[in-house]
C-alpha cells in the first residue's frame, strides 16, 4: 500500500483510519503499527536532539559573553567536536 497525502498533510490520521479497517493479524497493519511507533521514536529523538542544540547554544553563548579576547574559540572548537563524536556529522 503507498499512502499519497497532498503537500503538507500528515498521514498519521490515513494510517489510525486504515488501521481501523484491518484486522490486527494482517501483515498491512504489522507494517503500520511499525511505522506509528518508529514515527513516535523518530518525533522524540528530533524532540532531544533540539533540546541538546539548544543546550549547545546556551553553552557557547556564555563561553563568548565572558570573553572579549576569544579565548572561548578553544572551548567552542572542543564542544563542537565533541557533539561531533556524540551525534555523528551528519547532524545540523
Amino acid at each position: 500500500m503507498v499512502l499519497k497525502m497532498p503537500k503538507g498533510k500528515s498521514p498519521k490520521k490515513a494510517i489510525k483510519d486504515r488501521l481501523k479497517v484491518l484486522e490486527e493479524s494482517d501483515e498491512e497493519a504489522t507494517t503500520l503499527n511499525s511505522w506509528v511507533t518508529l514515527s513516535k521514536a523518530l518525533a522524540a529523538s528530533k524532540k532531544e536532539l533540539k533540546a541538546m542544540n539548544s543546550q549547545l547554544d546556551e553553552k557557547i553563548h556564555a563561553l563568548m559573553e565572558g570573553n572579549e579576547h576569544g579565548e572561548y574559540l578553544e572551548d567552542i572548537q572542543l564542544i563542537s567536536y565533541l557533539h561531533w563524536l556524540t551525534h555523528g556529522s551528519s547532524s545540523s
